[in-house]
């Protein structure tokens, strides 16, 4: 049985305690309970590619239900030609509560108290699952996607699948964004470069050697020991990926799909890795990998993204205190400010944080898409919507946050283009 592992989270540092996304869980066998019991108390409705069980308002789980359809989408448009190892829809557990999913894991017989969401396999079946409320919109579809895309390599790749790529991969796209319809892949995201980078710098990464041929057992001794290793492998891990995806325009992303592809015929690491790529070749392989990040810098569209979100969650944490919030972005600049706001992205297992904090001025500002610099600006409310919206009215596909009122009373924000 396998509960996957997850890279991190964010975490307001004055406001809230870091819940760590995803961690790797010893199982409990199920003896007694039936499938049935298992999930009792929850809706099903079927998707394009998911039996979905839930206890949400069906409009919000139907909302679920069509970003995990595109995601499920773009796994196999990369990876279509990988054949299917079961024909059935995938399941998809989303529940409101964390003590929701806590219990329905513990009916799967999974002790989930230390993890924010899984892909499971157990003797009761398996499953993508975890729960919302509480966690700002993006973040659970963040969960959602890394571990969508456990439960997509299970399917049409396999067991030879080395956890260094399986983890690199749903980290990649754990970042993407659903936007106008389609799945933006590609996203590097600010904190994930400044962490590798620093790694390096410091001579404190996992050689290649070791990150390309680490077993199962030893990511795992990682994660529990408390070594910074445990938060690394993750970042490093997807660096590698989207170097081999990316890198010197795409140069290897070729043969980066039939290393995928002979893996998923059976083949070893080892053997898809000297099919492919040539035996003995890591050393240049790295050499090429840390010009790569030298060079890697997150894009314009991904930082504006990212500094959005952290005005939208810190609008709707005052509002909730009672603060009484600005109708112009710089009362809402003054107001953060003031409340010395700030956030955290904290990998998980003892990663040093990176800190953002509303005093920062670039944080009030975005490039546009032709390399000027602006303020974002607020827009009127649109139906259902609390507050005004904040917008960077001058990147297209335009993204903004709206405020809308959460099924528990409490305000969420969510970017939306």
């Amino acid at each position: 049985m396998f509960a996957a592992a997850g890279s991190g989270c964010r975490a307001l540092l004055h406001a809230t305690a870091c819940v760590v996304l995803l961690s790797l869980l010893s199982p409990a066998m199920a003896s007694v309970t039936s499938r049935s019991s298992v999930e009792a108390g929850l809706e099903t409705y079927t998707t394009r590619h998911y039996n979905l069980f839930t206890n949400l308002e069906r409009e919000e789980a139907v909302e679920y239900g069509k970003h995990m359809d595109i995601v499920f989408e773009e796994y196999a448009r990369r990876f279509g030609d990988f054949r299917s190892r079961r024909g059935e829809l995938n399941n998809f557990y989303l529940v409101r509560t964390r003590q929701d999913y806590v219990n329905l894991m513990g009916r799967m017989g999974f002790d989930a108290s230390a993890s924010g969401g899984m892909f499971f396999r157990g003797p009761l079946g398996s499953g993508l699952a975890t729960w919302t409320q509480g966690i700002p919109r993006e973040r659970t579809l963040s969960v959602l996607q890394h571990e969508g895309f456990h439960q997509f390599a299970a399917q049409y790749i396999g067991p030879s699948m080395p956890v260094w790529v399986n983890e690199g991969l749903a980290v990649y796209f754990e970042q993407a964004r659903v936007i106008n319809g389609k799945l933006k892949t590609g996203i590097a995201e600010p904190y994930r470069i400044a962490t590798i980078r620093s790694a390096v710098e410091k001579k404190k990464e996992m050689s290649f050697s070791s990150l390309l041929n680490i077993s199962s057992w030893q990511w795992q001794e990682h994660m529990l020991s408390g070594s910074p290793l445990g938060s690394l492998q993750y970042t490093e891990s997807w660096s590698i990926v989207y170097f081999l995806i990316h890198g010197e325009n795409g140069k290897y992303s070729r043969a980066f799909q039939q290393y995928l592809m002979l893996l998923s015929k059976g083949r070893s690491h080892e053997q898809a890795y000297a099919q492919t790529f040539g035996e003995g070749s890591e050393p240049q392989f790295e050499e090429r990998w840390r010009k790569f990040l030298d060079e890697l810098e997150p894009d314009d569209f991904s930082l504006a993204m990212e500094r959005l979100e952290f005005i939208g969650e810190g609008v709707a944490y005052y509002h909730q205190k009672g603060v009484q919030i600005p109708d112009t972005i710089e009362g809402i600049r003054k107001m953060l400010t003031d409340h010395q706001f700030a956030m955290s992205y904290q990998p998980s297992h003892g990663a040093p944080k990176v800190v953002t904090r509303a005093s920062d001025p670039e944080i009030w500002t975005y490039t546009d898409n032709r390399g000027k610099e602006h303020a974002f600006e607020l827009a009127p409310p649109r139906r259902d919507e609390v507050l005004p919206r904040i917008i960077a009215p001058r990147l297209h596909p335009t993204p903004s946050i709206q405020f809308k009122r959460q099924d528990d009373g409490t305000l969420g924000s969510a970017l939306v283009f």
